[in-house]
């Protein structure tokens, strides 16, 4: 069955599975935020776009593996507060770190320079902080008080898209 397949390919290679799992999401929620979300034809996308976004997704499926064993390492779930310190650390260095490197690389994927990439970031990371700071933290409570450490990368992408 699929989700036997799931667990054994992550027992096998986390961060391969991981990574793939990234992807298809990044591909998905671009697909689905230039059609769907916007009320256009499912065949009207830009697939230069969406190949991009796929790519940062690839780029980010390790770093979000390696992001999320070194959380636990250093502040393990089994300690209650932890959770709260994990959701305080993911709130506000990570997401923030995170962010403005998607930001960036969109923007350099897109042709831009230095100074309009750092205007860029400077100028929307505030905006996507905050938005996040109004859903984020609910979902991260379920994120490390029911949600196995293997499984984080999997649920997380599914409740961005």
């Amino acid at each position: 069955d699929n989700w036997r397949n799931y667990e054994d390919a992550l027992e096998m290679s986390p961060i391969t599975t991981k990574t793939t799992i990234n992807v298809i999401i990044y591909l998905l929620g671009d697909w689905l935020s230039q059609t769907v979300f916007n009320g256009k034809d499912v065949l009207d996308f830009d697939a230069r776009r969406v190949i991009k976004n796929g790519f940062i997704g690839a780029c980010f499926g390790p770093l979000v593996h390696i992001y999320y064993e070194w959380s636990d390492v250093v502040l393990p779930v089994d300690v209650g507060v932890n959770r709260l310190y994990k959701i305080i650390m993911d709130q506000t260095l990570y997401l923030g770190v995170k962010c403005s490197i998607y930001i960036a690389a969109v923007g350099f994927l897109n042709g831009q320079k230095g100074p309009e990439i750092q205007d860029s970031v400077q100028t929307r990371i505030k905006p996507i902080m905050l938005a996040a700071w109004k859903f984020w933290p609910l979902v991260h409570c379920c994120t490390y008080s029911i949600i196995p450490s293997r499984h984080r990368v999997l649920w997380v992408n599914c409740v961005d898209l």
